[in-house]
């Protein structure tokens, strides 16, 4: 469970700086120095990348050590299994919206 809430302070953090960065990106659309606003937020909206895939790695790491640390232990393996594709599919998903918002942003 550590794990877990370790994973989701890493997304929490991913949102918040992916958050300020389209609206910083979005708010300085019309100024007239608009490449400086623009590569602020493609920064910031980067980072936020960086940690959604930085926090599923690691929680990656910790379930295939769990996993091949104790085999032999009577643990609910299917819900584990069970949130580490979880996991995965919701980092791919915070990924492509990331991405998405750096596309819209320019439009």
């Amino acid at each position: 469970m550590a794990a877990e809430r370790t994973f989701a302070a890493w997304i929490r953090t991913g949102f918040n700086i992916s958050g300020v960065g389209v609206t910083v990106g979005t708010a300085l659309k019309d100024t007239q120095t608009r490449w400086i606003s623009w590569t602020i937020a493609v920064a910031l909206i980067s980072v936020g990348i960086f940690s959604f895939i930085y926090g599923w790695y690691q929680y990656k790491s910790v379930y295939h050590y769990i996993r091949a640390h104790y085999k032999g232990e009577n643990l609910s393996a299917q819900s584990f299994s069970f949130n580490y594709h979880a996991m995965t599919i919701i980092t791919v998903i915070l990924v492509l919206a990331s991405f998405m918002g750096i596309f819209l942003m320019f439009y």
